[in-house]
């Protein structure tokens, strides 16, 4: 899930990165470092109530996950989102179940 999010994600989450978020996907850097764990997001919340970037052990009120599950503007990432990736949606989602 990590390598996943490093390369499809870091190259605009991580440090003075294009991306709008604060977050650092980088395989590199520590969870507990990525700025995910349990924050409130600063983009919206999907509609979601409770929702945080990560959510430890609950995909669904994750906004890592419920973004990579969209084709719409709120999908990620950003550059061609139109189709889903089932298999990182589910590892990705495995991953975040896992977490405690």
């Amino acid at each position: 899930a990590r390598a996943y999010l490093d390369a499809n994600c870091a190259m605009c989450h991580q440090p003075d990165g294009p991306g709008n978020a604060t977050i650092d996907l980088r395989y590199g850097t520590a969870l507990g470092q990525t700025r995910l764990w349990n924050e409130p997001p600063g983009q919206g919340d999907l509609g979601v109530r409770g929702a945080r970037l990560l959510t430890p052990g609950d995909r669904r009120r994750s906004l890592l996950w419920l973004r990579m599950a969209r084709t719409d503007e709120d999908g990620m990432p950003n550059l061609a989102h139109n189709a889903v990736d089932r298999k990182a949606l589910d590892v990705v989602g495995r991953w975040i179940d896992a977490l405690d």
